[in-house]
């Protein structure tokens, strides 16, 4: 499924895709219709939040890649704080990611919400998903070793 604020783009978007991977794409009428979602990945500039409680449900992971900037905000501070929230690193997260900062403004949430970096789950260190009831989401702003790391293991994977 694919959601957004623009019919137009939606549908360039969803054409890209099924020429791309083919098989079957849905534009649901509702944003209700993420409830069946287990997954739901967030990417965009958006200013005010797009993804709010009442969109999902309670079992649902979230990708937020988007809101890099502290104006920017596309998962509500509702859904932050019901959240088990994990960050790709915290000091970048706490001055640049907006679904953060504006939840924390809101008082929804303090700094101490974020429960771990994703190196620390990683590493065993932490522990991530804990129960299938949980909102679990992972809130990156963008960090250059992670994509090195990746990059490094994708071209490896190649060979």
């Amino acid at each position: 499924m694919l959601f957004g604020r623009s019919e137009k783009n939606l549908h360039e978007l969803k054409n890209k895709l099924k020429t791309i991977f083919g098989g079957e794409i849905r534009l649901p009428e509702r944003k209700t219709e993420l409830q069946v979602a287990d997954i739901i990945c967030t990417a965009t500039t958006s200013d005010h939040p797009v993804v709010e409680r009442s969109h999902i449900n309670d079992h649902v992971h979230i990708n937020g890649i988007g809101s890099f900037k502290p104006s920017m905000n596309e998962i509500s501070a509702e859904v932050i704080k019901a959240s088990t929230l994990v960050v790709d690193h915290r000091e970048s997260a706490l001055s640049e990611a907006g679904d953060i900062l504006k939840a924390i403004a809101q008082n929804a949430i303090e700094q101490h919400h974020i429960h771990a970096e994703l190196g620390e789950i990683l590493s065993g260190n932490k522990v991530g998903r804990e129960s299938n009831d949980q909102i679990t989401i992972f809130k990156s702003v963008g960090n250059a070793i992670q994509d090195l790391v990746m990059a490094d293991y994708i071209v490896k994977s190649l060979v």
